[in-house]
């Protein structure tokens, strides 16, 4: 009697102890995923803003710029919905491409060559962007908070 007393207060603390570790493994797993797809988006913002020649939409939410392609002038729009917590980008108007999910904020800020906040897209020579991602599965929730990333546009004459 005393030894399955014992032995199911082991069990109790063993199946405790997986159950804590394998929350936490399940924590991590979310924490490099979200810092993965933060990474890339980062470096195609980072790609698309410094060869920006014009921005056309400065909003908050919502940032529209053209590069020169291969090919001629492309337009590049990101887009954050968040009903669907999605930032999206497509090039010419073309198909929608998911580049970031699980957003729970995230805001474009503009400054012009002087480094003050613009809202006007003509006066625009960087692009600052701050996001919050949260993921939550199985009751393991997972947040990233990009504090902000900057990109200068290389190719972009303002003047003062």
């Amino acid at each position: 009697m005393a030894g399955v007393t014992i032995g199911s207060a082991i069990m109790a603390v063993v199946l405790t102890s997986v159950m804590g570790i394998t929350r936490g493994t399940i924590a991590m797993l979310h924490y490099g995923d979200m810092n993965r797809d933060s990474r890339a988006t980062l470096e195609t913002l980072a790609q698309d803003c410094r060869l920006g020649t014009d921005v056309e939409t400065a909003l908050p939410h919502e940032l529209k710029l053209q590069t020169q392609g291969p090919d001629g002038p492309v337009t590049i729009r990101y887009r954050y919905q968040p009903n669907s917590k999605t930032l999206y980008r497509s090039e010419d108007a073309g198909s929608l491409e998911v580049v970031l999910t699980d957003i729970e904020d995230l805001e474009f800020q503009y400054f012009n060559i002087l480094q003050n906040p613009t809202n006007k897209a003509i006066e625009v020579k960087r692009i600052q962007i701050e996001v919050l991602m949260r993921k939550n599965i199985q009751k393991q929730e997972a947040t990233d908070h990009i504090i902000s990333a900057s990109f200068m546009m290389r190719n972009r004459r303002v003047s003062t």
